[in-house]
């Protein structure tokens, strides 16, 4: 147990490295963006790679968490491992096929939905837009695998010159020709994602070489690989329909340009911490977890306690820290009501707080393959999040988002009651005074320098 845990904290390590430089760098750029492009069209850029990264996790179909658990009996044998990933890539292809039908269906559709903005998006944007989402697809699983095997230095080296040559190109270009549009944004993001899928494919290949040649005693039932695989994507699918990957096109399509480029900004801002959360916590669980699969219980409760006890903290540290400083960091200059657009951004950072409470969950329910409460909870959920939507038409932004916001809260607690009731698992939800003190001590400090 000791190695292990010194494999978690090195992973830790490397991940909030990664995380760090690559949203910091990513976050600088879009806050860029945001005050060189109008309103409209930061709301068309940030509808458009929300789009991307919606596709990129729809195409993955569950696989990364359908790997995760299954990770150290797929490593038994090169054959058992290459058999299981050519095989579950299938889905995936043909899934891949089916956006490449509908992107090209929404090249005719589109103009009517955009009007003037609308000959922006050409063939050749199209094209690229599908290139950088099957790749983006591709890379998560790569990157997945890498982790898994303990090479989160790896992954984070080449998130970090991925994100470092894609910033590098775009703000090259603006210096050079004082403009910016579509294909200055899209073209570098398709050459660094192209190189990045390649880079990390070669090392997962060179990790695969390393596998025993010949072992036929492990086997994994395709069956359970089925079911998992079904309750995974079901999963991930409409936990997708809960993030502001969804809400900004939404926003876009029912209540025009504006509203969606200030939900991307804020969204940019808060999801920018919850990817951070995610990759530290969330890859680390991955480790962890999967390596205690077949320990008892007891040792499972104490990882999990493990786990949310810092993961807790931060948030709270987070949440206090964006109760008192909430309309410096929001303060925008779009032109909407300031008191709407304060209460519209305050609202969309906490839903993205809110979301990562889920991540040790979700670890553990994917770790114990028993994803199927899962997808039955979100389910629960998105039946009303599809009634929201269906009545949405006399509801108002800000009206919408603080129903999703409800609507996560519950789905939390049902998450939570769900796993008490099976394995008596209980999160370190318990503030540290400490933590409390020095959250209060750093918010007011912010706020200080910042009045």
């Amino acid at each position: 147990m000791r190695h292990l845990h010194q494999h978690f904290r090195r992973s830790i390590q490397w991940n909030t490295l990664e995380s760090c430089v690559f949203h910091g760098i990513f976050l600088l750029h879009q806050l860029a963006l945001f005050a060189i492009t109008s309103g409209p069209m930061y709301g068309i850029i940030g509808s458009i790679f929300s789009f991307i990264y919606i596709c990129a996790s729809f195409i993955n179909l569950g696989l990364d968490a359908t790997i995760t658990p299954l990770f150290i009996r797929l490593t038994h044998n090169r054959t058992l491992f290459k058999k299981f990933i050519l095989t579950q890539l299938i889905p995936n292809l043909i899934f891949g096929m089916i956006i490449t039908g509908i992107v090209w269906c929404l090249l005719y559709f589109i103009p009517n939905l955009l009007g003037t903005y609308a000959n922006m998006l050409s063939m050749p944007i199209f094209g690229m837009i599908l290139g950088i989402i099957l790749l983006e697809s591709l890379k998560k699983t790569m990157r997945t695998i890498l982790q898994l095997a303990l090479y989160p230095h790896v992954t984070a080296l080449i998130e970090i010159g991925i994100i470092m040559s894609y910033t590098t190109l775009v703000w090259g270009w603006y210096v050079h020709t004082n403009t910016m549009h579509l294909y200055a944004l899209l073209l570098p993001m398709l050459v660094v994602s192209l190189l990045g899928t390649f880079g990390l494919l070669w090392h997962v290949y060179a990790w695969y070489c390393t596998l025993p040649l010949l072992d036929t005693t492990h086997t994994i039932s395709g069956i359970d690989i089925l079911k998992n695989r079904t309750s995974n994507t079901i999963y991930q699918v409409s936990t997708l329909l809960f993030s502001t990957n969804f809400l900004v096109p939404f926003f876009a399509f029912k209540f025009g340009l504006e509203y969606a480029g200030l939900l991307k900004i804020i969204s940019y801002i808060a999801h920018s911490v919850s990817i951070i959360l995610q990759k530290i916590f969330g890859t680390a669980s991955n480790i962890l977890l999967s390596n205690i699969k077949n320990c008892s219980l007891s040792i499972k409760r104490n990882s999990f306690l493990r786990l949310t006890s810092p993961l807790n903290q931060i948030l709270y540290g987070l949440i206090i820290f964006f109760i008192i400083n909430h309309r410096i960091i929001l303060a925008a200059n779009i032109a909407l009501n300031p008191e709407l657009q304060i209460k519209i951004a305050l609202c969309c950072l906490v839903i993205n707080l809110v979301q990562n409470f889920f991540i040790a969950y979700e670890k553990f329910f994917i770790m114990e393959e028993k994803t199927h409460y899962l997808a039955i909870v979100n389910g629960i959920a998105l039946l009303f999040m599809y009634l929201l939507a269906a009545t949405s038409y006399s509801y108002s932004p800000l009206t919408i988002l603080l129903l999703v916001l409800v609507i996560r809260s519950i789905a939390l607690i049902l998450l939570g009651i769900v796993s008490f009731y099976t394995w008596q698992l209980n999160a370190a939800w318990q503030p540290h005074p400490y933590y409390f003190i020095g959250s209060l001590s750093i918010s007011f400090i912010f706020f200080f320098i910042s009045s």
